[in-house]
């Protein structure tokens, strides 16, 4: 009944995070819908979103990320004829940059 969960916040209510799938990578919790990429940081009990870089995954959805060493791997398939569709992989150092 999640009488033993402990509520460390809301996400704003934004379309993206409706439909948003999740998973960590490098023990960073990940979110990905379309092609928007954020991490998670949980902050004094509150959640945090930080948009990632997703330069070069234009034409695609993104359908997993994971991590591979020390790279992570991303999915795509396409939406409309594309060439940047299929697997992509990044450094971990990469992947984290902040969205400009």
């Amino acid at each position: 009944n999640g009488l033993n969960w402990t509520d460390l916040g809301r996400f704003p209510n934004l379309p993206a995070l409706r439909t948003a799938r999740f998973t960590t990578v490098f023990g960073k919790i990940i979110g990905f819908d379309g092609l928007d990429i954020f991490e998670i940081e949980i902050v004094g009990g509150e959640l945090k979103l930080n948009y990632l870089q997703n330069n070069n995954l234009e034409g695609g959805t993104m359908t997993s990320i994971i991590e591979y060493d020390d790279k992570v791997l991303i999915s795509t398939t396409c939406n409309s004829p594309s060439t940047n569709c299929g697997i992509f992989i990044k450094d971990q150092q990469d992947f984290l940059l902040p969205k400009r």
